[in-house]
Parts: C-alpha cells; sequence; structure tokens
C-alpha cells in the first residue's frame, strides 16, 4: 500500500484571484521496494452552503466524507487533474487548481495511485477562496476571552442605563 508522505499532509496557497497551487509530500511504501507510485489523482471539489463539518475525524459528515478513497470516489465527480511523480521535486509535488471561485469554499484532496493498483487518499483540506484554512473554529481560550470582554461590556452598558434613569427621574 502507498503511505502518503508526511502523514497525508497537504498545504495550498493562492497564486493569483482564480488559481491555487496545491503542495503535498511524495507517498513511500513500506518495505521499501514493493511497487512505486504510478500517479496522484487530485481532487477539487466546491462545496454547498449546506455542507459542514461535522468532526475532526469525518471530512464534512458521515453521508459525504472526501478524506478516503472510497468516499471521493463516490461523492465527487472526477479527478480535477492527475500528477505523475516524475513531476515532483525533491520529494515534494505541486499542481496548480484553477477556475476557483471567490467566496467559496473548496474541498482539496489527493489519492495516491501504485503501479500494483492500490490507493490511499492523503488527509484532505477544506479551504475558502478568502484563503483561511478551515482546521478548528476557535480555542476554548479565545471564546473565554470574547466571553469575558462581552459580558464587562454589556455590565458596563446596563449600569450606565441606570445611571442615567436614576438622573432623569
Amino acid at each position: 500500500m502507498p503511505r502518503p508522505g508526511q502523514h497525508g499532509r497537504l498545504e495550498a496557497r493562492q497564486n493569483d484571484e482564480l488559481e491555487v497551487q496545491l503542495t503535498w509530500f511524495e507517498s513511500h511504501f513500506s518495505p521499501m521496494g514493493v511497487s512505486v507510485v504510478k500517479q496522484y489523482h487530485v481532487y477539487s471539489s466546491m462545496l454547498l452552503g449546506k455542507d459542514k463539518r461535522s468532526n475532526a475525524n469525518v471530512f464534512l459528515r458521515p453521508s459525504k466524507i472526501l478524506n478516503t478513497v472510497c468516499g471521493l470516489t463516490n461523492n465527487a465527480d472526477r479527478p480535477y487533474t492527475w500528477v505523475t511523480p516524475d513531476t515532483c521535486l525533491d520529494g515534494v509535488c505541486t499542481t496548480k487548481i484553477k477556475g476557483v471561485m471567490t467566496d467559496k469554499w473548496y474541498a482539496l484532496n489527493i489519492i495516491v495511485e501504485s503501479e500494483r493498483g492500490f490507493t490511499m487518499a492523503y488527509g484532505g483540506l477544506i479551504i475558502q477562496t478568502k484563503w483561511h484554512v478551515v482546521t478548528q473554529a476557535a480555542s476554548e481560550q479565545t471564546l473565554r476571552v470574547i466571553g469575558a470582554v462581552s459580558g464587562s461590556v454589556l455590565g458596563i452598558v446596563i449600569i450606565g442605563y441606570i445611571w442615567l434613569l436614576k438622573l432623569y427621574n
């Protein structure tokens, strides 16, 4: 079985307004020499407004999984492109995804295929064309700070309102 490099981590960055560059590390085999990579299938799927990520293990939701080979072949139309391993440099592969629309969410992923026909999916990536990588909405500490500040501001406004009522009565 091919094993995705760097535990299946993908990286994406904007090249221009309508183009994303997707980068990943080459796959390897264990034990070494069993097979070689035939090609990488690159998937790019625009997500709908109702597509929400349910948890970290299921890429989107149980009915639309985009981080497994079966999930990609069943839930994505077809690969955006194919990349051969001879185009990878120093263990790093890249491809450009053109025609992305602004203010839209995209799920990107890679399936590696070996010469023996075995396949394995990378971890996947959800991006918005505003170029924020979505891994976690906010940390618990951030939410506590926002709650404390909001509560303090609300308290000051209420006290100010009560003082104004006393002043004019």
